[in-house]
């Protein structure tokens, strides 16, 4: 994954800078909004809120701009390192001997120009935007929860390495379960290339009735392999989700005790969950 995301890294570099720039604007944004609510709350004249709503509309449709531009940018090299991919492997394929190529059906080659590929593109060029995106939005927070209360930036931190260590002992979860997956995928198609290729000795001795039960039964254990990834992705999301109310309860606690003893304006507290979400 890494040699074609390096081979592609001026496209790649352009797509983090436009998702970080995205990440940026929503910090603008929040902000800004910050600060029409404590002048809205203080009463300030008329033309200077009239300044910082056109700001934030700005900011808003900078934003959008960005996303798109980012997603378009993204989708664009996702494509391209997927036929970097593809084209890979057509070069290992052309020096095989045909012994070598025999050791594989076509079922097999065809799974891994289509459905393994795409497998590596949500597994991995997806999840390494997400981590990059991720990380940048952590400094921020961090930094801007710093500026408010440095204890803010200290509970963050220990919410990061919390975190941190709940991914490392799902990761080795996930990607057993990934695998069996790709590997059930592979399975299936064998089952329906062989079925197909049998359909005419199905009908010349008029056994229609298996070619249906058979497909069946590897339809369903298909679909059992899916349903069985599916499901570990969303405790591990559930879990995630879990890690994360503890996390907004306990900050919205400590906001509010650092508003009653003037340590932060009553504003910060939507600023800063919406930081942190």
């Amino acid at each position: 994954m890494w040699k074609y995301i390096k081979r592609r890294w001026r496209r790649n570099l352009l797509t983090i800078i436009l998702l970080c720039g995205y990440v940026s604007c929503t910090f603008l944004e929040t902000f800004l909004l910050m600060r029409i609510l404590d002048e809205i709350s203080t009463k300030t004249s008329f033309i200077a809120l009239h300044q910082e709503v056109l700001i934030f509309v700005f900011i808003l449709g900078c934003s959008v701009i960005i996303y798109y531009s980012g997603s378009v940018c993204r989708a664009k090299v996702h494509a391209i390192m997927r036929n970097d991919i593809r084209h890979c492997l057509s070069n290992q394929i052309s020096i095989y001997t045909y012994q070598d190529y025999e050791e594989k059906n076509i079922a097999d080659y065809i799974a891994w120009f289509s459905t393994n590929i795409d497998q590596i593109s949500a597994l991995g060029f997806s999840s390494f935007y997400s981590i990059c995106t991720t990380i940048f939005q952590t400094i921020i927070a961090v930094i801007s929860l710093g500026m408010i209360y440095w204890k803010m930036s200290l509970f963050s931190l220990v919410f990061i390495a919390i975190l941190y260590l709940i991914s490392l002992q799902t990761k080795k979860y996930i990607i057993q379960k990934s695998k069996g997956k790709v590997t059930a995928n592979e399975i299936f198609f064998q089952k329906s290339k062989d079925l197909l290729q049998g359909f005419p000795v199905l009908y010349c001795y008029k056994k229609m009735h298996l070619f249906t039960v058979k497909m069946e039964d590897a339809s369903i254990k298909y679909e059992e392999k899916n349903y069985d990834n599916t499901v570990a992705q969303i405790r591990v999301n559930a879990l995630l989700l879990c890690v994360n109310i503890i996390f907004q309860s306990t900050f919205i606690i400590i906001a509010v005790w650092c508003v009653f003893h003037n340590l932060m304006r009553a504003s910060s507290i939507i600023d800063r969950v919406r930081i942190m979400v």
